[in-house]
């Protein structure tokens, strides 16, 4: 709510997530290795088809203004690239290093 509610200084939304951000650090730093209360994902449970179904989020609605219907702009939808796919592994494997989990004994599938 609190990320919603930023503006930019021409009144825009602005596209900063600090809030988030700033949840997900103390996520991290609450972490330890040896107990898996404090793990925020069960990484033993993950899969290739649950990660493969998250990253099929990973898409957005913006307006083509060259494609127009009727005066209006388009919305055509996209695929995020190769960069955020990158992102989003290195992300989980920063996860499993944390937890203090060996990615590759545990989840050999994800990582092949």
């Amino acid at each position: 709510e609190t990320d919603v509610a930023c503006r930019t200084r021409a009144g825009r939304p602005s596209k900063l997530r600090n809030e988030l951000r700033a949840v997900c650090r103390r996520w991290l730093k609450a972490i330890t290795p040896n107990d898996p209360k404090t793990h925020p994902v069960e990484l033993r449970a993950l899969t290739f088809i649950i990660f493969a179904r998250y990253l099929g989020t990973f898409k957005k609605r913006v307006q083509n203004k060259r494609m127009r219907e009727e005066g209006k702009a388009a919305t055509i939808l996209i695929h995020l690239g190769l960069s955020v796919f990158d992102l989003a592994c290195s992300s989980l494997s920063h996860l499993y290093l944390e937890c203090g989990i060996d990615k590759e004994v545990v989840s050999k599938d994800l990582w092949a």
